[in-house]
């Protein structure tokens, strides 16, 4: 029979309630962490859009502020571009102008021309001529011809025609320098018209009409293609404006800029050789 032990079995003493309270203080530290973090997070986050935001706008600042610089960049290279144009033009248009002050201007003096009217021969007149510009004419080139008889005038139209602005190029055409200046002193020369009194002396080659003088100037010659007839002398005599005598003057200046001057003269029976009523111009 068993005996019952007179001493209660020991059983392990019940844990203190403050260790419900400690569990439960540990789960409510475990709820409201989450809390904690996530609050953490957003400030993060927020943090780094601010931060992103503000890279944004500093970089869209620098963006301009760049592209505020090439255009002024832009600009600035365009007035200089600009400005220099101006300068290079200002430059060009100084010395086009210079050289249209300095340029050469050939044309007849006073001096009546010397003519020959002569049968048998080809008609002949020596022009004197000045270089009333500033720079001497360089490369003189001459083209000239002596036309009579009825048709006189309108073949001297058809001739200047014809040349329009032609280049003279000919090799074979003799070139002359004319100083600047006019000349100052030629020995009197009363108009020669040497006609058929004084046929029978020889006038087979042109005689030269003017002898010294200072300063500028010279003369030219211009002869007719045909030789002249009896009849054509006493036409040339007897008739106002039966002889026209053109010439054109090509010369350059030192530039290589190129000029010519027309020339253009009649003969009336009195012996006088006024202009033409046209073409006698200075280009």
């Amino acid at each position: 029979m068993a005996h019952k032990s007179k001493h209660p079995q020991q059983n392990p003493p019940a844990k203190p309630k403050q260790d419900s309270g400690e569990e439960k203080s540990t789960n409510r530290h475990v709820y409201v962490e989450p809390g904690v973090q996530i609050d953490f997070v957003q400030d993060l986050k927020k943090k780094h859009d601010t931060e992103r935001r503000e890279d944004s706008t500093h970089e869209k600042k620098k963006f301009v502020a760049e592209l505020v610089t090439i255009i002024l960049i832009a600009i600035y290279a365009a007035i200089t571009g600009w400005q220099g144009y101006l300068t290079r033009e200002s430059i060009d248009n100084n010395s086009k102008q210079f050289q249209i002050d300095q340029r050469p201007y050939l044309w007849t003096t006073n001096t009546s021309p010397q003519i020959s009217i002569v049968p048998g021969q080809r008609m002949w007149a020596n022009i004197q001529m000045a270089d009333y510009g500033k720079a001497p004419a360089i490369k003189l080139r001459v083209a000239g011809m002596i036309f009579f008889g009825p048709t006189a005038k309108n073949d001297a139209d058809v001739w200047f025609n014809g040349l329009a602005d032609k280049v003279f190029n000919d090799p074979d055409m003799s070139e002359l320098v004319v100083p600047p200046g006019i000349p100052s002193l030629f020995p009197p020369t009363p108009k020669r018209d040497v006609s058929k009194d004084e046929i029978g002396k020889n006038e087979s080659k042109p005689e030269a009409p003017f002898s010294g003088g200072f300063g500028g100037g010279g003369y030219f010659t211009v002869m007719s293609e045909k030789v002249l007839s009896q009849p054509d002398v006493d036409y040339i005599l007897g008739t106002d404006q039966s002889a026209f005598v053109v010439a054109r003057l090509q010369y350059f200046d030192a530039f290589g800029n190129r000029y010519w001057t027309n020339v253009c003269m009649s003969r009336f029976t009195s012996g006088a050789i006024p202009d033409c009523p046209r073409h006698n111009e200075i280009h």
